[in-house]
C-alpha cells in the first residue's frame, strides 16, 4: 500500500464555498470547514471578484530598491538613487537648503 501521509483526500476539495441558509428566505451564510480545501480556481475567482488582487501589477515607473544607496560611491551611476537621509545629511551641514 502506498504511503499517504502528507496527502489530502481529494474528496475534501471544494469548488464552491460551503453555505447554509439559516432560515427560509434568508441569504446563504458561508460555513467554513477545517477539513475542506478550496480549488485553485475557487480561490482565484473569489479574489478576482474582490478587486483584481491576482493580476500582474504594472511596475513600470518603479525603482528597484536594490538601487537605493545610503552612502555616496566613488563612481556615480545613473541607476542608483540616494535615500532621503543621505541627501539630508549631505546638504544640511552646508546651510539651510532643505528647510521650508
Amino acid at each position: 500500500m502506498p504511503d499517504v501521509s502528507g496527502k489530502e483526500d481529494v474528496s475534501n476539495k471544494v469548488t464552491a464555498w460551503s453555505t447554509e441558509i439559516p432560515e427560509e428566505g434568508a441569504n446563504p451564510v458561508i460555513t467554513p470547514s477545517n477539513t475542506k480545501y478550496p480549488s485553485e480556481k475557487l480561490v482565484y475567482d473569489t479574489f478576482q471578484l474582490k478587486g483584481n488582487y491576482l493580476t500582474t501589477q504594472d511596475i513600470s515607473g518603479k525603482e528597484n530598491t536594490s538601487n537605493k544607496v545610503t552612502t555616496w560611491s566613488s563612481t556615480p551611476s545613473d541607476d542608483k538613487y540616494p535615500s532621503e537621509k543621505l541627501v539630508y545629511d549631505t546638504f544640511q551641514p552646508k546651510g539651510n537648503y532643505l528647510t521650508a
